[in-house]
Protein backbone atom coordinates (compact mmCIF):
# COMPACT_ATOMS: atom_id res chain seq x y z
CA UNK A 1 0.00 0.00 0.00
CA UNK A 2 2.82 2.38 0.89
CA UNK A 3 4.61 1.67 -2.40
CA UNK A 4 1.42 2.24 -4.37
CA UNK A 5 0.81 5.54 -2.53
CA UNK A 6 4.33 6.82 -3.31
CA UNK A 7 4.00 5.84 -6.98
CA UNK A 8 0.59 7.51 -7.27
CA UNK A 9 1.88 10.63 -5.50
CA UNK A 10 4.72 10.84 -8.01
CA UNK A 11 2.21 10.65 -10.86
CA UNK A 12 0.17 13.46 -9.28
CA UNK A 13 3.26 15.65 -8.92
CA UNK A 14 4.29 14.92 -12.53
CA UNK A 15 0.85 15.95 -13.83
CA UNK A 16 0.97 19.10 -11.69
CA UNK A 17 4.39 20.04 -13.07
CA UNK A 18 3.05 19.70 -16.63
CA UNK A 19 0.59 22.54 -16.01
CA UNK A 20 2.65 24.53 -13.45
CA UNK A 21 6.24 24.05 -14.52
CA UNK A 22 9.15 25.62 -12.62
CA UNK A 23 11.74 27.80 -14.28
CA UNK A 24 14.08 30.67 -13.47
CA UNK A 25 15.01 33.70 -15.51
CA UNK A 26 17.29 36.72 -15.61
CA UNK A 27 14.55 38.84 -14.03
CA UNK A 28 14.99 36.83 -10.82
CA UNK A 29 18.51 38.25 -10.50
CA UNK A 30 17.92 41.92 -11.31
CA UNK A 31 18.39 44.03 -8.17
CA UNK A 32 17.17 47.62 -7.87
CA UNK A 33 19.53 50.62 -8.05
CA UNK A 34 19.47 51.18 -4.29
CA UNK A 35 20.64 47.61 -3.64
CA UNK A 36 23.40 47.83 -6.26
CA UNK A 37 24.60 51.13 -4.76
CA UNK A 38 24.74 49.58 -1.26
CA UNK A 39 26.69 46.59 -2.56
CA UNK A 40 29.15 48.85 -4.42
CA UNK A 41 29.62 51.04 -1.33
CA UNK A 42 30.26 48.02 0.92
CA UNK A 43 32.89 46.60 -1.43
CA UNK A 44 34.51 50.03 -1.92
CA UNK A 45 34.88 50.57 1.85
CA UNK A 46 36.45 47.14 2.40
CA UNK A 47 38.85 47.61 -0.53
CA UNK A 48 39.77 51.02 0.88
CA UNK A 49 40.56 49.38 4.24
CA UNK A 50 42.85 46.90 2.47
CA UNK A 51 44.69 49.72 0.66
CA UNK A 52 45.18 51.48 4.02
CA UNK A 53 46.61 48.23 5.40
CA UNK A 54 49.02 48.05 2.45
CA UNK A 55 50.12 51.65 3.05
CA UNK A 56 50.76 50.83 6.71
CA UNK A 57 53.13 48.04 5.70
CA UNK A 58 54.98 50.34 3.30
CA UNK A 59 55.64 52.99 5.98
CA UNK A 60 56.38 50.41 8.68
CA UNK A 61 53.28 51.15 10.77
CA UNK A 62 51.72 47.70 10.39
CA UNK A 63 50.79 46.23 13.79
CA UNK A 64 51.34 42.52 14.36
CA UNK A 65 50.19 41.43 17.81
CA UNK A 66 50.39 37.73 17.01
CA UNK A 67 53.24 35.23 16.97
CA UNK A 68 52.97 34.90 13.20
CA UNK A 69 55.25 36.59 10.68
CA UNK A 70 54.21 39.99 9.31
CA UNK A 71 53.60 38.46 5.88
CA UNK A 72 51.25 35.79 7.23
CA UNK A 73 49.42 38.22 9.53
CA UNK A 74 49.06 40.75 6.69
CA UNK A 75 47.44 38.14 4.44
CA UNK A 76 45.19 37.02 7.32
CA UNK A 77 43.92 40.56 7.91
CA UNK A 78 43.42 41.19 4.18
CA UNK A 79 41.49 37.94 3.78
CA UNK A 80 39.32 38.85 6.77
CA UNK A 81 38.42 42.23 5.28
CA UNK A 82 37.62 40.81 1.84
CA UNK A 83 35.57 37.93 3.28
CA UNK A 84 33.62 40.53 5.23
CA UNK A 85 32.95 42.43 2.00
CA UNK A 86 31.57 39.31 0.31
CA UNK A 87 29.48 38.38 3.34
CA UNK A 88 27.93 41.85 3.73
CA UNK A 89 27.38 42.33 0.00
CA UNK A 90 25.76 38.89 -0.19
CA UNK A 91 23.35 39.70 2.63
CA UNK A 92 22.38 42.99 0.97
CA UNK A 93 21.77 41.25 -2.35
CA UNK A 94 19.73 38.40 -0.86
CA UNK A 95 17.64 40.73 1.30
CA UNK A 96 16.49 42.58 -1.83
CA UNK A 97 14.88 39.42 -3.22
CA UNK A 98 11.24 38.65 -2.52
CA UNK A 99 10.10 35.40 -0.92
CA UNK A 100 8.49 34.26 -4.17
CA UNK A 101 11.75 34.71 -6.09
CA UNK A 102 12.42 31.49 -8.00
CA UNK A 103 16.02 31.17 -6.84
CA UNK A 104 15.05 31.83 -3.21
CA UNK A 105 12.34 29.15 -3.38
CA UNK A 106 14.79 26.67 -4.90
CA UNK A 107 17.40 27.24 -2.16
CA UNK A 108 14.85 27.35 0.69
CA UNK A 109 13.30 24.06 -0.44
CA UNK A 110 16.74 22.46 -0.53
CA UNK A 111 16.27 21.23 -4.08
CA UNK A 112 19.29 22.99 -5.59
CA UNK A 113 21.80 25.72 -4.86
CA UNK A 114 22.79 27.68 -1.78
CA UNK A 115 22.87 31.25 -0.48
CA UNK A 116 26.46 31.54 -1.69
CA UNK A 117 25.30 30.83 -5.26
CA UNK A 118 22.68 33.59 -5.01
CA UNK A 119 25.28 36.01 -3.61
CA UNK A 120 27.68 35.29 -6.46
CA UNK A 121 24.96 35.79 -9.05
CA UNK A 122 23.67 39.08 -7.60
CA UNK A 123 26.36 40.69 -5.42
CA UNK A 124 29.96 39.66 -6.14
CA UNK A 125 32.12 36.57 -6.62
CA UNK A 126 34.67 37.64 -4.03
CA UNK A 127 38.22 36.48 -3.45
CA UNK A 128 39.55 33.73 -5.71
CA UNK A 129 42.07 31.40 -4.08
CA UNK A 130 44.71 28.95 -5.26
CA UNK A 131 45.86 26.43 -2.63
CA UNK A 132 43.90 28.35 0.00
CA UNK A 133 45.74 31.62 -0.60
CA UNK A 134 45.20 34.76 -2.68
CA UNK A 135 46.36 34.50 -6.30
CA UNK A 136 50.19 34.37 -6.09
CA UNK A 137 52.63 36.24 -8.30
CA UNK A 138 52.97 34.04 -11.38
CA UNK A 139 54.68 36.39 -13.82
CA UNK A 140 57.64 38.55 -12.82
CA UNK A 141 56.42 39.80 -9.42
CA UNK A 142 52.78 40.20 -10.51
CA UNK A 143 49.71 38.02 -10.98
CA UNK A 144 48.89 39.07 -14.56
CA UNK A 145 50.63 41.26 -17.15
CA UNK A 146 47.79 43.78 -16.73
CA UNK A 147 49.11 44.93 -13.33
CA UNK A 148 52.22 46.67 -12.03
CA UNK A 149 54.94 44.75 -10.22
CA UNK A 150 54.35 44.08 -6.51
CA UNK A 151 50.73 45.28 -6.79
CA UNK A 152 49.06 43.88 -3.66
CA UNK A 153 45.66 45.56 -4.06
CA UNK A 154 42.57 43.31 -3.88
CA UNK A 155 41.78 43.44 -7.61
CA UNK A 156 45.41 42.62 -8.52
CA UNK A 157 45.45 39.56 -6.23
CA UNK A 158 42.25 37.90 -7.40
CA UNK A 159 39.34 39.75 -5.77
CA UNK A 160 36.32 39.81 -8.11
CA UNK A 161 33.83 42.54 -7.27
CA UNK A 162 31.60 41.77 -10.26
CA UNK A 163 28.67 39.38 -10.09
CA UNK A 164 27.63 36.83 -12.69
CA UNK A 165 24.64 38.96 -13.71
CA UNK A 166 26.96 41.95 -14.31
CA UNK A 167 29.60 39.94 -16.11
CA UNK A 168 33.33 39.64 -15.40
CA UNK A 169 36.15 41.76 -16.77
CA UNK A 170 38.92 39.93 -18.69
CA UNK A 171 41.23 40.05 -15.65
CA UNK A 172 38.49 38.73 -13.36
CA UNK A 173 37.77 35.93 -15.82
CA UNK A 174 41.42 34.85 -15.72
CA UNK A 175 41.42 34.79 -11.91
CA UNK A 176 38.17 32.84 -11.84
CA UNK A 177 39.66 30.28 -14.24
CA UNK A 178 42.72 29.92 -11.99
CA UNK A 179 40.69 29.05 -8.90
CA UNK A 180 38.44 26.65 -10.81
CA UNK A 181 41.32 24.82 -12.46
CA UNK A 182 42.31 22.93 -9.30
CA UNK A 183 38.78 21.56 -8.95
CA UNK A 184 38.71 20.41 -12.57
CA UNK A 185 42.04 18.62 -12.21
CA UNK A 186 40.92 16.98 -8.94
CA UNK A 187 37.75 15.74 -10.62
CA UNK A 188 39.68 14.25 -13.54
CA UNK A 189 42.32 12.58 -11.34
CA UNK A 190 40.07 11.33 -8.55
CA UNK A 191 37.52 9.82 -10.95
CA UNK A 192 40.03 7.23 -12.11
CA UNK A 193 41.39 6.65 -8.60
CA UNK A 194 38.02 6.11 -6.93
CA UNK A 195 36.85 4.00 -9.88
CA UNK A 196 39.79 1.64 -9.50
CA UNK A 197 39.32 1.43 -5.71
CA UNK A 198 35.65 0.55 -6.21
CA UNK A 199 36.53 -2.13 -8.76
CA UNK A 200 39.04 -3.77 -6.40
CA UNK A 201 36.49 -3.73 -3.56
CA UNK A 202 33.81 -5.33 -5.73
CA UNK A 203 36.18 -8.00 -7.05
CA UNK A 204 37.32 -8.90 -3.52
CA UNK A 205 33.76 -9.11 -2.15
CA UNK A 206 31.86 -10.63 -5.08
CA UNK A 207 32.21 -14.28 -3.97
CA UNK A 208 31.15 -13.66 -0.34
CA UNK A 209 27.77 -15.02 0.72
CA UNK A 210 25.66 -15.28 3.85
CA UNK A 211 25.13 -18.91 4.86
CA UNK A 212 22.24 -20.57 6.69
CA UNK A 213 24.44 -21.09 9.78
CA UNK A 214 24.83 -17.28 10.09
CA UNK A 215 28.42 -17.14 8.88
CA UNK A 216 29.85 -15.20 5.96
CA UNK A 217 32.01 -17.39 3.69
CA UNK A 218 33.86 -17.02 0.41
CA UNK A 219 33.62 -19.23 -2.67
CA UNK A 220 36.01 -21.74 -1.12
CA UNK A 221 33.82 -22.11 1.96
CA UNK A 222 36.30 -20.33 4.22
CA UNK A 223 34.76 -18.32 7.06
CA UNK A 224 35.23 -14.56 6.68
CA UNK A 225 32.89 -13.57 9.54
CA UNK A 226 31.22 -15.76 12.15
CA UNK A 227 28.31 -13.30 12.21
CA UNK A 228 27.37 -10.95 9.35
CA UNK A 229 28.45 -7.44 10.33
CA UNK A 230 29.25 -8.84 13.80
CA UNK A 231 25.60 -8.34 14.79
CA UNK A 232 23.63 -10.25 12.11
CA UNK A 233 21.45 -7.21 11.43
CA UNK A 234 20.24 -6.54 7.88
CA UNK A 235 21.31 -2.92 7.06
CA UNK A 236 18.32 -2.56 4.71
CA UNK A 237 15.97 -2.94 7.66
CA UNK A 238 17.78 -0.58 10.03
CA UNK A 239 16.60 3.02 10.36
CA UNK A 240 19.35 5.52 9.67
Amino acid sequence: AATRFINNLQDVVTDYMKSSSYSVGISDLIANKETNDKIAETIFNKKKAVVELINETHIGAFENKTGKTNEVEFETQVSGLLEGAVSQAGKIGRSSLEKNNRFVIMVSAGSKGSNINISQMISCLGQQNVDGKRIPYGYQDRTLPHYNKFDDTPEARGFIESSFIQGLTPEELFFHAMSGRVGLIDTAVKTSQTGYIQRRLIKSLEDLKFNYDGTVRNGMGKIIQFSYGDDNIDPMKVES
